[in-house]
């Protein structure tokens, strides 16, 4: 694997990062499939299937200490299936049109990496413009021709050999230029702003998990990601479990309801007063529109 364990909770560190992109994938079209770490694969893949369409999203989790740059992206993009040399990372996400990798470090991104920076969630289908100038392509192309030595052992010589290979066609603006620009970068993140983007997407629609609870569903995701990699399982049914299980109960709303003309100004009143009395008639709506207002904040 390309993961690098730097602590003992490194691998637990990857896993909230699967879990936390799978969580904004169900916010967008909901996947089919989570693989974690699958023989020969990355450390995490996300299928779609609509349609009859079929796509996949590619993780990488790299938390070692140092920037990322394109010789560490260039080491991303050939990771070879074990015991193969061909099928790198850089070969499926280019031959497959509808496949996108995103590399989730720990690191500043530096250099020509920054092009591949994105803070889109979920994660686009591609980039707007592509991510790299002709320069850039070449000092990939360059850093790809570094990898894997040539008087190493037979594997090693041929998984060189490929890169060169690869190297030359980006040069020569072959096709598999146009698969850099699914290729994501999401840089400096560290374990903690990890947990807080998780607890905000956690309480948020669709899946309203209270606050309070949000430190035991991100245990609960993390043990459920870890147990489908050891059985080499999809882990989505498990996920799905957890964020079915931790959702808070949702009010019980009046199946009519009318919007009042003033709702924008009551609620700027409760963001800064942190109260809102109603006073009225019996019947005038007050507990209808206390209900209708407490479910939207639910889901802000």
């Amino acid at each position: 694997m390309s993961i690098e364990v730097t602590g003992p909770n490194a691998y637990d560190q990857q896993y909230r990062i699967t879990a936390l992109v799978t969580l904004h994938a169900l916010k967008d079209v909901p996947p089919t499939k989570a693989i974690v770490e699958a023989l020969g694969g990355e450390d995490a893949v996300i299928e779609y299937a609509s349609l009859g369409v079929s796509s996949r999203l590619e993780l990488q989790v790299k938390t070692g200490r140092g920037d990322f740059d394109l010789a560490a992206l260039a080491e991303v993009l050939a990771h070879f299936p074990p015991h193969a040399d061909d099928g790198c990372l850089l070969q499926r996400i280019a031959t497959a049109d509808l496949s996108r990798l995103l590399v989730v470090t720990s690191g500043r991104a530096t250099d020509d990496t920054r092009g591949f920076l994105s803070t889109a969630r979920p994660v686009p289908a591609k980039h707007g413009r592509h991510p790299l100038t002709a320069k850039g392509i070449d000092l990939l192309a360059t850093e790809l021709k570094r990898l894997y030595s040539a008087d190493g052992k037979p594997l090693e010589k041929r998984r060189r050999t490929k890169c060169e290979k690869l190297a030359d066609e980006l040069m020569q603006g072959a096709s598999i230029v146009s698969g850099l620009a699914r290729v994501f970068v999401w840089e400096q993140i560290n374990d903690g702003a990890v947990r807080d983007e998780i607890a905000r997407v956690l309480i948020r629609d669709p899946f309203r998990v209270p606050l309070a609870d949000t430190v035991g569903a991100i245990g609960s995701l993390v043990d459920e990601i870890r147990a489908a990699r050891d059985h080499r399982a999809d882990a989505l049914p498990g996920i799905r479990t957890v964020l079915a299980s931790r959702a808070a109960a949702r009010l019980k709303r009046n199946k009519v309801y009318v919007a009042r003309l003033d709702h924008a100004s009551l609620v700027r009143q409760v963001e800064e007063t942190g109260m809102l009395p109603l006073t009225g008639h019996s019947k005038s709506g007050k507990t209808a529109f206390a209900r209708e207002y407490l479910d939207w904040l639910q889901g802000q």
